[in-house]
């Protein structure tokens, strides 16, 4: 769902289900797969074609909004994010081959879906940034991981502290009312446990 959501096609995914899940499928199968997953998801291919977009006002450096709210839109820095931080592709320049990138002295090649997740990883970094610092008025969180933080409390202070953790990241941010924001806490002795 997540490589799909970013744009992957039906040969890298054939090749991703190998690797990870040990599951062949045909590259006629992956194309189903993910054919119907454009097809279910219609909205996905017009935000790549969006970012694609957005590719080409930042080459220009021109203004460009990204969504309806103006939360993100390109300036001469890149795509400027809610909280005033950029997503930067140094160098960026149009190839016959698509859009490309300097990014540690190699020309990287960048594109709707790739875009779409770098602003997301951007956007979801955010949020939890700001999850943890409202957390961190209550209780001090001592480790992140991706989207989950965790903190140590008294074991006779865990119920109240799940219960406030999951309040404060089941609630979108304010500068993005809607956004679907949800949290599946626990309790236990040890980070995995």
């Amino acid at each position: 769902m997540l490589g799909c959501g970013y744009g992957v096609g039906a040969a890298k995914l054939m090749a991703y289900l190998w690797a990870v899940a040990r599951v062949r499928v045909t590259l006629e199968e992956a194309k189903v797969l993910v054919d119907a997953y454009r097809a279910r998801y219609r909205m996905i291919p017009l935000l790549w074609k969006r970012a694609e977009a957005a590719l080409g006002a930042m080459s220009n450096q021109t203004a460009f909004a990204l969504d309806t709210r103006r939360l993100m839109y390109t300036d001469e820095h890149g795509i400027c994010l809610p909280n005033g931080l950029h997503v930067r592709y140094p160098q960026l320049r149009r190839s016959p081959d698509g859009w490309t990138y300097e990014s540690k002295n190699v020309r990287t090649k960048v594109y709707g879906g790739k875009v779409v997740e770098n602003y997301t990883q951007a956007i979801a970094r955010i949020v939890i940034g700001e999850q943890m610092l409202a957390i961190a008025k209550r209780y001090r969180p001592v480790l992140t991981v991706h989207d989950s933080v965790a903190i140590v409390v008294p074991e006779q202070d865990a119920a109240d502290a799940k219960l406030f953790v999951e309040t404060i990241m089941s609630t979108a941010p304010k500068w993005a009312p809607g956004l679907p924001v949800a949290c599946e806490a626990k309790v236990g002795k040890t980070y995995g446990g």
